[in-house]
């Protein structure tokens, strides 16, 4: 499960970023047939028959001497499994199977959609891009002295976003990229939702929120609504001081606060406020030992 999830989430970055169309479809094409074998595995009954004996019948005998981790391999396990509905009648479990492959198929399309959105944009000159980090800058496709900026590709849109001194620039692509994709897809995120809906009723979930939070930390959505709420209370005073400080460095360009500018803003407070420069700071971060280190606080933390 490991080793195809991992797969599926190295083709999902090709399938949702790449700069070549033909990739993206092949792509997408592949994280299908990876999911649907995905599927037939979690749904391996003669599997789940194992672990179920073993859980009635040994499980409790045997918890006083399992480690923490393999505890907690067993009761998530049993809990994915459940969730699945593998304690359901075969009548209910193909269905759940045909109504996830459904969504899988609608999810894709909708993402596919996306990612021909990316083929959108606009052409800028030189001049236009000022401000823009000169690495970014020499990645744009380049013809006839300008720069194709896609206004969908996250990695070429909000940075210049974030980073064009000029207004006209990002007002541009901002109005491109918040057109959306389009009713199509919106069509088809209804579709994904109806599905859902009718999943977490089989499971005996009474909303898709409930089944997927089943799963996380927080396991309560009313909980996870409660907290954002408080936190969203608790930072209202902050809010407005950064909104205020924002106002104020927008005036020195004759602008006022709006989606086209808020990257813009918060990058200059950044610099200002923090000198916190992560162009700068990212040499202090070599990828090993970056790594090695975010591994030993999780090892910690866990006790891994």
């Amino acid at each position: 499960n490991g080793f195809l999830a991992r797969e599926i989430g190295v083709l999902r970055i090709f399938e949702l970023s790449h700069g070549d169309k033909k990739i993206r479809e092949i792509s997408r094409t592949e994280v299908l047939r990876i999911v649907n074998l995905f599927d037939v595995f979690s749904y391996n009954e003669d599997l789940y028959k194992v672990l179920k004996t073993y859980f009635d019948n040994f499980y409790k005998k045997e918890k006083k001497i399992l480690t923490k981790e393999e505890i907690k391999i067993v009761s998530d396990t049993m809990r994915s499994y459940k969730n699945k509905g593998m304690h359901l009648s075969k009548e209910k479990r193909d269905l759940l199977i045909k109504l996830n492959s459904k969504i899988d198929k609608i999810a894709s399309d909708f993402n596919l959609a996306c990612t021909k959105n990316y083929e959108k944009g606009i052409w800028f000159s030189k001049r236009e891009l000022s401000g823009v980090p000169e690495n970014i800058v020499s990645c744009l496709k380049f013809e006839k002295n300008k720069y194709f900026v896609s206004a969908f590709l996250a990695s070429q849109y909000l940075v210049v976003k974030k980073y064009a001194t000029n207004k006209n620039t990002r007002i541009k692509i901002t109005k491109i990229n918040e057109a959306g994709v389009g009713p199509v897809n919106t069509k088809r995120l209804g579709e994904i939702l109806k599905l859902r809906a009718e999943v977490s009723k089989i499971l005996g979930f009474k909303t898709f929120s409930d089944l997927a939070m089943n799963e996380q930390m927080v396991s309560d959505p009313k909980l996870a609504k409660k907290f954002l709420e408080d936190l969203a209370k608790n930072l209202s005073k902050k809010l407005k001081t950064e909104k205020e400080d924002s106002q104020k460095v927008l005036a020195r360009f004759g602008e006022k606060l709006n989606s086209s500018n808020i990257l813009f803003v918060e990058n200059i407070l950044q610099n200002e406020k923090v000198k916190l420069n992560l162009e700068e700071l990212s040499e202090y971060f070599e990828y090993e030992n970056t790594l090695k280190a975010m591994f030993d606080i999780w090892e910690k933390y866990f006790g891994v």
